[in-house]
């Protein structure tokens, strides 16, 4: 439900229906979805990052723009240690 105040900049969305998955029949609220790539939470956002550099650079031409992902990937490397090869 979308809410407005009239003559003000204020509104407010507020959830007036709930989400049922067709496979579980249920939603994801305190069970999460599962992961593309299973990772400890420590490690997400690197792994995350890495898998992300290693996709653009699959659909990005040669150039500059693609020298500039290898050089990300390759810092992202040396700091993290993710350069384990494709996921």
């Amino acid at each position: 439900m979308y809410l407005a105040i009239p003559n003000t900049k204020f509104s407010v969305i507020i959830p007036d229906s709930r989400l049922h998955t067709a496979i579980r029949g249920a939603n994801w609220e305190g069970v999460g979805v599962v992961p593309d790539v299973a990772v400890s939470s420590s490690d997400a956002l690197s792994v995350a990052h890495d898998h992300a550099l290693r996709q653009l650079l699959i659909l990005t031409p040669n150039g500059s723009w693609h020298e500039q992902l290898t050089r990300e990937l390759h810092e992202l490397s040396q700091i993290v240690g993710t350069n384990k090869g494709k996921r």
